[in-house]
């Protein structure tokens, strides 16, 4: 390769000392891959190069493959050949990457982060306790942050069939499967239900209707005990705010 020359002037004593380790023009060899250019194409501006250099911008250290950089992101690796940063971003604690779960999630997490992210994430698979449904963490048991399916329907343990409940009566089952409880309310004591006389007592809870059908209500079937008159008890024993029929039983009078 051509000499390349400074055009620097001095007096001779110290131009040895120049040329041999100041001149920007001498000859330099890069000590991390053994190129040879002149310094300043080395490690320089990369202005003053050989004929034939394969310096085009800069100098050679900024596309040397073997020379020392420090992490990108900042972990405590300094002396990472620039022909190897790559390889270790892919194992660098501190590169930021995306979950592996869902796109929606978009979340960048540090490597190092990743395996506890990946336990919190709220796409996360997850599989119902009750029906073994496998789904995404929010859409399961919607108690993630994003608990709602795009499209508005409802969390998977919000209409699972197996997934147990409390009694909508609260009579004190606490387990009971959603698909069971309409069977449920048909014994629960505590349903409250209509009576079957239409009397305007309102609506009686499961465990008193036989007593009210039987004791109570005024609209219930009822025979006079004289002469086996049918009515309703209000009507037979006269005990309601007005008789539904006119009294002709005779009945004893009180003395």
């Amino acid at each position: 390769m051509g000499r390349v020359v400074c055009g620097a002037e001095m007096e001779r004593g110290y131009l040895a000392d120049h040329s041999e380790n100041k001149c920007r023009c001498r000859q330099y060899a890069c000590e991390y891959c053994g190129y040879v250019d002149t310094y300043d194409a080395i490690a320089g501006t990369g202005k003053m190069r050989n004929q034939h250099s394969n310096v085009t911008s800069g100098n050679h250290y900024n596309t040397c493959e073997n020379f020392p950089l420090k992490c990108v992101n900042g972990c405590r690796e300094k002396n990472i050949r620039r022909k190897d940063m790559k390889s270790h971003q892919e194992q660098c604690p501190l590169e930021k990457i995306g979950c592996p779960f869902h796109s929606i999630c978009e979340a960048d997490i540090l490597r190092q982060d990743m395996e506890s992210h990946k336990k919190e994430c709220d796409f996360r698979p997850h599989t119902c306790e009750y029906c073994g449904h496998v789904g995404a963490f929010y859409t399961m048991s919607g108690t993630g942050k994003c608990w709602r399916l795009p499209d508005g329907n409802p969390s998977h343990y919000e209409i699972c069939e197996y997934y147990p409940l409390e009694c909508i009566n609260k009579c004190g089952e606490l387990e009971i499967k959603r698909r069971d409880m309409q069977n449920h309310c048909k014994v629960c004591p505590m349903q409250p239900l209509d009576c079957p006389y239409s009397c305007t007592h309102g609506k009686i809870l499961q465990r008193d209707m036989d007593k009210h059908k039987n004791e109570e209500c005024e609209n219930r079937p009822y025979t006079c005990q004289y002469c086996n008159t049918r009515g309703t008890y209000r009507s037979i024993n006269g005990k309601g705010e007005k008789w539904e029929i006119p009294l002709r039983c005779m009945r004893p009078l009180p003395t």
